[in-house]
């Protein structure tokens, strides 16, 4: 071979193996390079999940210990102004009683013939000296069975009317029991005043027993048409 060409020749292999050289040193160093940017990934991932992780347990340790100083926090009470008892009033439910108000021997006794010949049923003592008034008031407290034995009673009347004197002068109350019943006043300057009252009329059992709480007032009574 001339000497040229093996010059050639030679300066061409050595260039490969430059070349071959370089080539290699090229891929080790991008090998090394991808290696070092993998770990490098990896080493980043694992920090994060270690980040992640820890902020993780902070934010447990942050809630446990709100739970423990929730439940460890004294419960505040707060005073407030004691409520009265309250009493409770029961009250019963009291049926109509159609029994005798009074002792059973006042409203069963029979009656007495009087000195004209008309029958007198028993009084009750607190009806003492209102004569016929007062066996009306008896008669009622002992029933309607009672009440329609009574001589002035007519059904559901009062026919023989009645004069009462007072032992005072009457309230306002006892005067509008009167006007409402058919009262009228026989002396003094007003009602307020007046201590005689007269009833000449006829007037239902309901009417007349309306003045009847008022019998403390009364001092004596009599019939006005009894003949």
């Amino acid at each position: 071979m001339p000497a040229p060409l093996k010059n050639h020749v030679h300066r061409s292999i050595h260039f490969m193996a430059i070349l071959f050289g370089l080539i290699i040193v090229v891929l080790t160093i991008s090998r090394a390079n991808y290696l070092t940017q993998d770990v490098s990934i990896k080493v980043d991932q694992a920090s994060m999940e270690e980040q992640a992780e820890s902020i993780s347990d902070k934010i447990e340790e942050n809630v446990v210990e709100q739970i423990v100083v929730t439940v460890d926090r004294p419960i505040e009470v707060i005073d407030e102004a004691p409520v009265e008892a309250v009493e409770l009033v029961v009250i019963p439910v009291v049926e109509p009683d159609s029994s005798p108000r009074l002792p059973p021997a006042l409203c069963t006794a029979g009656f007495i013939v009087t000195d004209i010949g008309r029958p007198l049923y028993p009084i009750d003592p607190k009806y003492d000296g209102l004569g016929l008034l007062g066996e009306f008031f008896t008669a009622a407290d002992c029933g309607p069975s009672r009440l329609a034995m009574i001589w002035g009673v007519d059904g559901n009347f009062y026919i023989i009317g009645a004069k009462i004197w007072l032992k005072k002068n009457p309230t306002h109350n006892l005067v509008a029991a009167f006007l409402g019943t058919g009262f009228r006043c026989e002396d003094g300057d007003s009602d307020v005043s007046c201590n005689t009252w007269s009833l000449s009329d006829t007037v239902s059992v309901d009417d007349l027993l309306k003045i009847q709480a008022y019998y403390e007032f009364f001092d004596t009574a009599d019939c006005v048409n009894c003949g």
